[in-house]
């Protein structure tokens, strides 16, 4: 099975232009169509009989979205070398405190976690249920997390 997942913050950051778009919006619409045309060979494969290994990962920044105060916030899950969860998302409200933020997305990203090990022990995709690394980059956010 395959997919394509390298375009979709370019997607979804051209897409908060569909009211108003502009000739620079047509241009980079353009540019992801020629990118897709020209990679179309280039995708994420996932293979059987793989050695069982998950990891997530969680991240909030600003991006492009320093002057509204409103993160980017990102979270994936991978399973035997293969991207099987991910999520980017503006975050809805304002906040100027980063870690307030990235605690708020781990959390999200441990029910994701808990939710992807419980279906691959009901579909039978793990012997039993493993434990799965989360990294997380924000200091604040990990103390918080470890209750220090």
């Amino acid at each position: 099975m395959e997919a394509q997942t390298d375009i979709f913050y370019a997607v979804s950051a051209l897409s908060q232009f569909l009211e108003k778009p502009g000739i620079t919006h047509f241009r980079e619409l353009i540019h992801i169509l020629r990118y897709l045309r020209d990679s179309a060979d280039v995708c994420i494969t996932y293979k059987k009989g793989i050695e069982e290994n998950s990891v997530a990962y969680s991240n909030a920044d600003w991006g492009n979205f320093r002057v509204t105060c409103r993160f980017v916030l990102h979270h994936l899950i991978i399973f035997n070398r293969g991207l099987v969860v991910w999520k980017t998302k503006k975050h809805p409200n304002v906040s100027l405190f980063s870690a307030e933020v990235e605690y708020k997305l781990l959390c999200n990203l441990a029910s994701e976690v808990l939710w992807f090990q419980k279906f691959c022990n009901k579909v039978k995709l793990t012997k039993n249920s493993q434990q799965m690394k989360v990294y997380e980059d924000k200091k604040g956010c990990i103390d918080t997390a470890n209750n220090n």
